[in-house]
């Protein structure tokens, strides 16, 4: 058996990824196929637990035939994806025939009886919104239990009476760790059941058990592994089910440097529940809150582009200012594809405030971009030569002609512009983010939808600009 289980785990990783799932935009028919896959050859359990408003179905996983009975739940939000591909790669590494971790695995299978609820809000997941198709918050109905999902958690809650709980999520990836300006990779709990916060013998095993891995996974996330805030929900699952003298555990997931598919924090996710397996198997769960309560809370919200002594002049006035911008996630439907939009959302002394991404622009002075006094063919903005020769004219709107555009991004280096928003181009609060940043009248920088981007590497453009 196997001394170092987590770091071999961490090392193996990719011989049981799901490598179907890519991106955190999977649908449920693609989760379906999946695990039609997985269970074709009957080493894990599939049942249909009930279904969707919309009529989708939403599984039950059973894995292992042990006394201590596990459940766990995903996508309890459409639109946190995380946890249930972990929860796919678990999958792999529990049907997987070769005899890697063989001897963890009857550990495991033998004590344990794991049940795993993966994409509880399918409709929700569909649109890749928080809601489910009624717009109820599943997590703020575990008391009313309107949806038809809220129920089926509760029933099987009540019917498997389990041990141990796992509420998995995604959580606003602006958080940052305590007052610093880390992002935080991993945020964990062990939900309050009352107000007063009590700790009694279930909730001290989950502390107990979150203690063990918070120090097994700090040098894994540097140090980036928050508390999430405690403060008593009666509505929600995670305090309710604790309620219930179940060790409940929430994982939110949260940003890794620039893996906007969250695949490392996907990877995290799978070996932190095989290793709370093997814990839960192998390890007492005496009181230990030292490492839980030694981590800080969720802390500041920091903004995703911090320009720092950026110099704007306006009439007579020169002002060095800060400024932050956002850039939020917008979904097209039709192909499941994301774009973003940007938001100026504060000027002026932002000392206060951290950045994910933070520059310098002491000595650059902020510039409007222009709007072309012409339509252009569209058909033109194909050709490189042209995008470069509009950008050194300081031209960063192209009027096309006035009909609507159902798609609302372009990936050319170019906003296209096909209304009469004349305002458009403002640096302005609430505004997108479209300025140009200049030494001495020479462009260094294009602000483009709030990317920030290099006169000289323009083909490095990671982001979109904008059809408006």
């Amino acid at each position: 058996m196997s001394q170092n289980f987590l770091s071999d785990l961490y090392d193996e990783y990719q011989h049981f990824s799901e490598s179907s799932i890519k991106s955190r935009r999977f649908s449920h028919s693609d989760l379906i196929n999946i695990i039609n896959k997985i269970t074709s050859e009957g080493k894990i359990e599939k049942s249909i637990l009930g279904y969707s408003v919309e009529g989708r179905e939403i599984f039950l996983i059973k894995i292992g035939t042990g006394k201590t009975i596990v459940l766990l739940w995903s996508q309890m939000h459409g639109d946190e994806a995380t946890a249930t591909s972990a929860f796919l790669d678990i999958f792999n590494f529990f049907i997987d025939s070769s005899n890697k971790f063989s001897d963890e695995k009857k550990v495991i299978t033998k004590n344990l009886t794991l049940y795993f609820i993966p994409m509880l809000n399918p409709d929700g997941a569909e649109k890749f919104v928080r809601f489910n198709s009624v717009g109820i918050d599943i997590n703020r109905d575990a008391r009313a239990l309107q949806s038809p999902e809220a129920k089926m958690l509760s029933n099987i809650v009540d019917e498997i009476k389990p041990d141990f709980a796992f509420n998995m999520h995604d959580q606003d990836y602006r958080w940052s760790v305590g007052g610093n300006d880390k992002v935080v990779a991993l945020s964990v709990l062990a939900p309050a059941f009352d107000e007063a916060k009590t700790i009694n013998e279930s909730r001290s095993k989950a502390i107990s058990l979150l203690s063990k891995l918070i120090k097994k996974f700090k040098p894994l996330t540097e140090e980036r592994i928050t508390r999430y805030g405690d403060d008593f929900e009666p509505r929600s699952f995670g305090d309710t089910i604790a309620s219930k003298e179940v060790s409940t555990i929430l994982i939110e997931a949260g940003r890794w440097k620039s893996d906007r598919e969250k695949q490392f924090l996907r990877k995290l996710n799978f070996l932190l529940l095989l290793e709370s397996f093997y814990m839960i198997c192998t390890e007492k769960l005496e009181k230990d809150d030292s490492e839980y309560l030694s981590v800080p809370f969720n802390g500041k919200f920091l903004y995703d582009l911090v320009l720092r002594n950026v110099l704007i002049k306006k009439e007579e006035n020169s002002f060095k200012v800060d400024i932050a911008i956002n850039r939020e996630e917008k979904f097209f439907s039709k192909d499941r594809t994301f774009y973003y939009i940007s938001n100026i959302e504060a000027i002026g002394d932002l000392s206060t405030i951290y950045g994910i991404e933070e520059y310098d622009c002491d000595g650059l002075t902020l510039s409007e971009g222009k709007i072309t006094e012409e339509e252009i063919n569209q058909l033109d903005l194909g050709n490189v030569s042209v995008i470069e020769q509009l950008l050194e004219k300081e031209i960063l709107f192209v009027k096309i002609d006035e009909s609507e555009y159902e798609i609302k991004f372009t990936k050319l280096t170019m906003n296209l512009l096909n209304n009469k928003n004349h305002n458009i181009g403002a640096v302005e609060i609430s505004n997108s983010a479209n300025f140009i940043l200049k030494e001495n009248s020479v462009i260094k920088y294009f602000v483009l939808n709030g990317f920030l981007v290099n006169a000289d590497k323009i083909e490095m453009f990671e982001g979109n600009c904008l059809i408006v």
